[in-house]
């Protein structure tokens, strides 16, 4: 499961890989599972991983609680996980 980390200038979500992963991407969900943001990264490798979110990456969106998801691809398979992020 990702842990998201987060202050006034930026976020980093870590994730913990179990094999290498050839594309990874988040997904930021409002509370109505709509699509606000998309983020996407290269190759990671096996063990913990950071995703550095570009600064201001919730700038604009309203307080609220929304749906962090990570989908990986680990040797063509694709595995997902989601936390829940309040702004």
């Amino acid at each position: 499961m990702p842990s998201v980390v987060r202050d006034s200038s930026h976020v980093e979500v870590f994730a913990l890989c179990s094999g290498a992963v050839s594309n990874a991407t988040l997904r930021l969900y409002s509370g109505s599972y709509t699509l606000v943001k998309q983020f996407s990264s290269g190759p990671m490798v096996k063990g913990w991983n950071r995703f550095s979110l570009p600064l201001g990456w919730f700038k604009g969106l309203p307080n609220g609680l929304y749906h962090l998801t990570l989908a990986a691809s680990v040797q063509a398979s694709p595995a997902r996980t989601r936390v829940f992020v309040l702004k």
